[in-house]
């Protein structure tokens, strides 16, 4: 126990004031809803009669749609669940012990500004003290960069690795370095990560308690908030995954590293042979392996990290598509290693299959947009649905599922406004994770970027968002004028509303950002 240290605390969930046993009843009528409206819309004999062949195309597209948000509604809501009964227990059950094991700290970086570089390896070598020896993994190619940062390592102790080449990227670096280290765990911090002062002392415990447990990971918390609305809606975007999904992944044992803000046993790197160079998600790809070979994972969910957030939006693009590419090309190695072995339960299957799949959802969003615009621009009708089976099936089904997911949202202590930037951006984001989707098809990677890498958007490559709003208010005109009786007309105009006010920010997000606090804390110290 750590004498000069309080126990550690975590989210309890306590901050909102639904109970958990009315949590736990909203989200069983949520999902039954879900799995009703789906039955409904799978009955393709009831769903496509009478109508033409582009009646039925699109009703197929947009029951693909339903399906999909509904699946990965319900895996949601089992986490939730998860999260909220089993996820305080795993930390109860941990003992908390001194740790005299010493850390290898992994920062890899390439052509960072010197600036950042300064004040984030100061945390990172205050946060090491007694623990840990700190190895600046450089994969730069500017020359002044590498003397620059060579010569700041020297001048606070911390060890200084540069390689010609950049094989494996990030994964590459780790592992040119990993057979050598003779620490026990070894953490990784991306360039742009300050750790608290207490990370090590309050992570390693964990590991050291039980031998089986190959990393612990924290979660990310950007604090450059100040400097966009873009900065604003990742962190928006972070909330629901690092303060629900990871709790739950954590207690199903499915929990995947998320590439920073981790530490690792690294006995259970060298078993898998290191980090996997092949995907450009080496972190998520590395994770199936240690679960092949019964590795467990944990996630402490206390932040203890802070980072930056994409500012500008193509920085964000580049961040998306990353992690939307690395995903689905790790989704052969899933189906062979984790959904085709018997050894796994079907909860461990399923949320590994949420996991791969989720960035498909820029295909269902795409199509949730463009069928209310081809019924009320061009009579095409998604769906032959009476008033009845509407009120009966799609409205509990959409009413359940919004006000659930608000509720789950609300509870973890955020903002509504929150809920607006995180449904936001997945719509904006469309085009990226669709494009991805087709490059992992065709296995056509683009060269590695960091999502501090980039600028405002030239607004001609923002096309189709641009003439999705277009058709959605022409749409929502023509509707209103022309045809506002039609109970089916009506209800096309509302998802038509709804998906343009989720792209209507796209002009603010795109739009250069202003100086952030924390950059001028940082100018100001280094002057």
């Amino acid at each position: 126990m750590f004498k000069d240290q309080p126990k550690p605390s975590v989210k309890t969930h306590s901050t909102f004031s639904i109970t958990s046993v009315g949590m736990r009843l909203m989200i069983i009528i949520t999902i039954i809803s879900i799995l009703a409206a789906t039955a409904m819309y799978v009955n393709s004999a009831a769903l496509l009669h009478n109508g033409t062949i582009l009646d039925s195309i699109f009703s197929i597209l947009f029951i693909f749609s339903i399906v999909f948000f509904g699946v990965h509604s319900i895996g949601y809501f089992l986490n939730t669940i998860r999260s909220i009964e089993k996820y305080p227990g795993t930390i109860a059950r941990n003992t908390y012990v001194y740790s005299k094991s010493k850390v290898a700290v992994l920062v890899p970086m390439y052509n960072e500004p010197l600036e950042m570089i300064r004040m984030n390896l100061g945390a990172v070598v205050n946060a090491s003290k007694d623990l840990a020896t700190v190895y600046v993994l450089d994969d730069s190619t500017n020359p002044e960069i590498c003397r620059d940062i060579k010569n700041f390592c020297e001048q606070i102790g911390v060890q200084y690795v540069h390689r010609e080449n950049r094989r494996g990227y990030k994964a590459g670096a780790t592992n040119d370095i990993l057979p050598v280290l003779k620490e026990e765990f070894v953490c990784i911090l991306d360039a742009d990560q300050m750790p608290d002062p207490n990370f090590l002392r309050e992570v390693l415990p964990f590991l050291q308690s039980d031998p089986n447990l190959a990393m612990v990971q924290v979660p990310q918390q950007y604090t450059n908030l100040d400097a966009s609305m873009l900065s604003q809606a990742s962190q928006a975007q972070q909330i629901i995954f690092y303060d629900v999904i990871t709790e739950g992944k954590s207690t199903l044992g499915t929990l995947f590293s998320c590439g920073t803000n981790i530490v690792y046993r690294k006995e259970a790197l060298l078993s898998v042979g290191g980090f996997d160079e092949n995907s450009i998600t080496e972190d998520l790809a590395t994770t199936v392996d240690m679960h092949m070979r019964g590795w467990k994972t944990f996630y402490y969910n206390k932040k203890l990290v802070y980072g930056r957030a994409p500012t500008e939006l193509a920085a964000y693009f580049n961040q998306q598509w990353r992690w939307a590419f690395g995903t689905m090309q790790c989704a052969k190695k899933i189906f062979s290693k984790i959904l085709r072995n018997k050894s796994f339960s079907l909860a461990y299957k399923f949320d590994y299959f949420l996991s791969t799949s989720w960035y498909l959802s820029g295909w269902a969003y795409l199509v949730q947009m463009i069928c209310p615009i081809v019924f009320l621009l061009f009579n095409i009708r998604p769906l032959n649905l009476d008033m009845s089976t509407y009120l009966l099936f799609l409205l509990p089904y959409s009413v359940f599922t919004l006000t659930t997911f608000l509720l789950t949202y609300v509870k973890t202590g955020n903002s509504l406004k929150s809920v607006f930037y995180n449904i936001s951006m997945n719509i904006i984001s469309f085009p990226i994770t669709t494009g991805a989707s087709i490059q992992a098809l065709r296995n056509k990677a683009k060269p590695f970027v960091t999502a501090r890498t980039g600028s405002n958007v030239p607004w001609r490559k923002l096309w189709p968002q641009l003439l999705l709003i277009t058709l959605l208010t022409a749409s929502i005109v023509k509707g209103t004028v022309f045809d506002p009786q039609s109970w089916f007309v009506i209800v096309n105009v509302i998802g038509a509303a709804f998906h343009l006010a989720m792209l209507i920010p796209i002009f603010k997000i795109n739009s250069a950002p202003k100086s952030s606090s924390l950059d001028v804390q940082i100018l100001s110290m280094n002057k």
